[in-house]
């Protein structure tokens, strides 16, 4: 068995933040938009063991792709190793697939990843692109730079379950996100293990505006133009999920808590929101109506606390966003608690494989 290891405690979340357990980037636009509201800052895994296990499973259809997509290793002792060895040559074009969709998601938000709103280990410092002077041009002129994009960086060796107990420690809350696009897959839908688990949590949803896909700089102004509602609101959610977690570390009975946590969304939460929905509805003809939907009249976001351990979370959170069951590599190992998790636009595929 593997023992826990004894690790310095990082320093705790300021802010309300969340780690998405779905996988390396956010398939859909709109959620992209939502959450960049709901949380102050959206965490992305960046372990090439989730691609593996991915792969496994289906394919990804991909038109006018045409590869390119390289491994090479960053560590001497990893020098001539292949890392997607184990691969078929049909499930190898999925995992550069699956790469490729994820490179092609940060640079789309980019503006995001560069503000720190999106926070992915793909990209550690959250730069796109290498800008390096070639010229300095003269006085009032212009200069010359020569622009490449960097390349994404992939952990290997890692384990899965310790990246997200480190965030989760830091008060990060996990989150899963909805199902992924472009998926051929002959496997089985959802393990009824995780279903039924996410179904047990005395679960309270949240009615949030639909969203649409937008642009990462009308994003960031949405931001900007609601700077008086978002970070109250961000410091309501955060107290919500420590608050929980300090007093089930305490021993308070989960009941209670479920009371408590109902209570404290009914009085502080709901508020907050109705506060921020009139704001949205109020000014949607002069400005939001850029990144609200004409079409979807709300978005479902469930917290709760479901009976998983952080290592459940790994494969449930995949399962979700692909709607396929993935048999994840796990080492043994002790992992926490999952603490109070959120659902974003699952409550349609939770009811409909009921």
């Amino acid at each position: 068995m593997k023992q826990q290891k004894h690790k310095k405690p990082l320093p705790q979340f300021a802010t309300f933040n969340a780690v998405y357990c779905s996988g390396f980037f956010i398939d859909n636009g709109a959620l992209v938009t939502t959450m960049s509201l709901v949380f102050d800052k959206i965490w992305l895994l960046n372990l090439l063991e989730l691609v593996i296990d991915f792969s496994k499973n289906f394919r990804i259809n991909l038109q006018n792709y045409e590869g390119g997509i390289k491994i090479e290793p960053q560590s001497p002792d990893a020098e001539g190793k292949d890392p997607l060895a184990e691969l078929t040559p049909i499930q190898r074009q999925t995992a550069e697939r699956y790469l490729y969709l994820a490179m092609q998601f940060c640079l789309k938000y980019s503006p995001l990843l560069r503000e720190h709103i999106l926070c992915t280990d793909l990209y550690p410092d959250g730069e796109i692109f290498d800008v390096k002077l070639v010229k300095k041009g003269p006085p009032g002129g212009k200069n010359t730079y020569n622009v490449s994009q960097k390349s994404m960086i992939v952990a290997t060796g890692e384990d899965v379950v310790d990246k997200l107990d480190e965030l989760v420690s830091r008060r990060a809350v996990p989150l899963l996100g909805g199902k992924f696009g472009k998926l051929d897959s002959s496997t089985s839908k959802l393990r009824p293990k995780y279903l039924s688990s996410l179904l047990a949590m005395k679960a309270v949803e949240l009615t949030l505006p639909g969203m649409r896909s937008a642009h990462p700089e009308i994003i960031l102004e949405a931001r900007e133009r609601l700077s008086d509602l978002l970070p109250p609101f961000w410091g309501i959610m955060l107290r919500l999920s420590t608050d929980f977690s300090k007093h089930l570390k305490e021993g308070q009975s989960l009941h209670d808590l479920e009371r408590a946590c109902e209570d404290y969304i009914d009085t502080n939460v709901r508020p907050a929101l109705i506060e921020l929905n009139s704001k949205l509805e109020k000014d949607r003809k002069s400005w939001f109506h850029k990144i609200l939907s004409l079409t979807a009249k709300e978005t479902k976001l469930i917290i709760g606390k479901p009976p998983l351990t952080i290592a459940d979370l790994v494969s449930s959170g995949l399962q979700l966003g692909a709607n396929v069951a993935l048999d994840l590599a796990q080492n043994e190992t002790i992992s926490q608690e999952a603490g109070l998790t959120y659902l974003i636009e699952l409550d349609k595929l939770i009811r409909k494989s009921t």
